[in-house]
């Protein structure tokens, strides 16, 4: 039914995937969070195919000030990205877990029709996983982390690079050095052991594509 409905519910898209984040986000129900997380994902389907619906609707105040072209991601593919890293911040391992990897399914699937300025805006989402757990009273619940939720975002981050590389290399390149030189200075030899297993298996995969300041950059980065 919403499938047949679905241009007139466009105003409710944003509210619609906060809703389903705050299911999956319940602490009591493991069950309801994953389904919660699977109609998150059916939902990428749906902004995929209807990419039209969402340019050539302006029933909102923010679509006023939006190009036609941004609005598919300003209010389909961001709120529902940004309500699943939300799920990954806040959530038991196993829910967590599983709202990452639904989170990377989507963006590899998908990432092909993203433009260069909502790579960026979608990076800053994937590096607030990261931030959270750099808050002093995330302390005691960061060893967990670091050896679960931390190696998955970091490994799944550099496949997404390598994967769309031509385009994100010279975007966030610089910035992914930075977050893997936070994770190997960290008190933590799995994770240290893990940021400098996806720096070498970026090069390895990318390297061939690498200009000199990119090699400069890598140096020093190591």
């Amino acid at each position: 039914l919403y499938k047949k409905q679905f241009s007139v519910m466009i105003d409710s898209f944003p509210d619609a995937v906060k809703c389903l984040s705050e299911f999956a986000s319940n602490a009591r129900f493991p069950d309801v969070s994953m389904e919660a997380i699977r109609l998150l994902r059916t939902c990428a389907v749906s902004v995929n195919e209807s990419p039209q619906i969402f340019a050539e609707h302006t029933g909102m105040e923010i679509d006023i000030n939006v190009l036609e072209e941004d609005r598919v991601w300003v209010r389909g593919w961001f709120p529902m990205l940004f309500s699943l890293s939300c799920v990954v911040n806040r959530c038991k391992l196993d829910v967590r877990t599983r709202a990452l990897t639904v989170l990377f399914e989507i963006v590899k699937t998908y990432g092909e029709s993203y433009k260069p300025h909502w790579w960026r805006d979608l990076f800053k989402i994937l590096f607030r996983i990261f931030d959270n757990m750099k808050l002093p009273e995330l302390q005691t619940e960061k060893a967990e982390w670091m050896t679960t939720t931390c190696n998955h975002a970091l490994n799944a981050i550099v496949d997404v690079l390598s994967q769309f590389f031509d385009t994100l290399g010279p975007l966030l390149l610089k910035d992914l050095y930075s977050q893997l030189q936070w994770c190997v200075q960290q008190n933590n030899e799995q994770l240290a052991r893990s940021g400098t297993n996806c720096l070498e298996n970026l090069v390895i995969s990318n390297g061939t594509k690498f200009e000199k300041e990119t090699w400069e950059a890598t140096s020093c980065c190591i």
